[in-house]
């Protein structure tokens, strides 16, 4: 859990009220989220983990992202 905690720390400052944001089996979901905000995320990740450790993908058209970490 150490983990997840530090990466939901880091991403809660560009959350805005409603995001929906859960690690499920290792994988965040990111539900309800503009662009913007997913832009914003993944761009801390690169900054925190690096490109390679982590895929970054689109799973609902509608605002959802997933990132499974490596």
């Amino acid at each position: 859990m150490g983990f997840e905690k530090k990466i939901l720390d880091v991403i809660s400052p560009v959350l805005e009220t409603g995001d929906h944001v859960e690690f499920y089996n290792g994988t965040l979901f990111l539900e309800g989220v503009s662009d913007k905000t997913g832009k914003d995320v993944y761009n801390i990740l690169v900054n925190e983990l690096g490109k390679d450790k982590f895929n970054f993908n689109i799973y609902n058209p509608v605002n959802g992202f997933v990132v499974d970490f490596r």
